[in-house]
């Protein structure tokens, strides 16, 4: 599992230096940065991929705290655990309750910061797992892995082959297990056939362009004829309550550049 981390701090030096380190542990992905609240709302808003943060608590005079900006995220869905950054002395029970992992004071310790964003993972895997409802999904094939649901892209069956497309992989996991069986793991979590070769999961789904699904990735699947009006459907429904989501966070955004 790979983290994708958005860091927030107002000092450029620490931002660079905290970016810099983080991107080459070898457990995360890709790495964002903002200075305030407003750039930290508008990275979630934008990228979809981001499922941890690293958080300074003193934002500067022109923005909100980190504390308060973080509270402002979960109450929107925006529910990611993260690390705080602070001179300052944060209560552990407080943090705790609110979904902040670790704290980390300046100046920064990176052995401390390693071991923080170790914990991080290990509470974002938790999560994930009480998030799907406890499913995991085999997969296997020449590699054994087990994944969660809300991990996967789509399952294709193709050449003989069955294939399972992961987030943040660039080659797709083949599995011995047939492509119904996967529908049966899955029939709960959002996934639907979009031909009797492929089942999607509508979270990754991005546009349905005449008889082809374009996927948040890019890939392009085909969608079988007697099916191309209920993926339509299905997609447009779910296109509908992300796009409330990220209106939601608009409102947010300028609901703190007018505080």
């Amino acid at each position: 599992m790979d983290l994708h981390i958005l860091i927030v701090e107002d000092q450029f030096e620490i931002r660079k230096l905290l970016a810099t380190y983080v991107y080459h542990l070898p457990f995360v992905k890709s790495v964002h940065t903002a200075k305030n609240a407003d750039e930290m709302f508008l990275q979630l808003s934008e990228k979809d991929n981001i499922n941890a943060l690293i958080l300074d608590l003193d934002l500067g005079s022109e923005s909100i705290d980190g504390i308060t900006a973080y509270n402002l995220c979960r109450e929107y869905g925006y529910d990611l655990p993260a690390i705080v950054v602070t001179g300052e002395k944060l209560l552990a029970a407080h943090s705790y309750t609110i979904g902040i992992t670790d704290v980390v004071t300046k100046a920064i310790d990176f052995k401390r910061l390693k071991s923080a964003l170790e914990k991080l993972k290990n509470y974002y895997l938790y999560k994930r797992f009480i998030d799907n409802n406890g499913a995991c999904i085999p997969i296997c094939g020449n590699e054994s892995y087990v994944t969660f649901p809300s991990e996967i892209l789509y399952i294709e069956s193709t050449k003989g082959n069955v294939n399972v497309r992961t987030v943040g992989r660039v080659e797709p996991y083949t599995t011995e297990l047939r492509l119904n069986v996967y529908a049966k793991l899955l029939e709960d979590h959002n996934f639907i056939y979009i031909s009797r070769s492929s089942i999607i999961n509508l979270g990754f789904a991005k546009e349905v362009k005449d008889n082809v699904l374009i996927m948040s990735n890019d890939d392009v699947l085909p969608i079988s004829e007697e099916r191309v009006n209920y993926v339509k459907k299905m997609v447009t429904m779910h296109s509908a309550d992300l796009k409330n989501r990220r209106g939601m966070l608009g409102s947010l955004l300028k609901f703190v550049n007018n505080l």
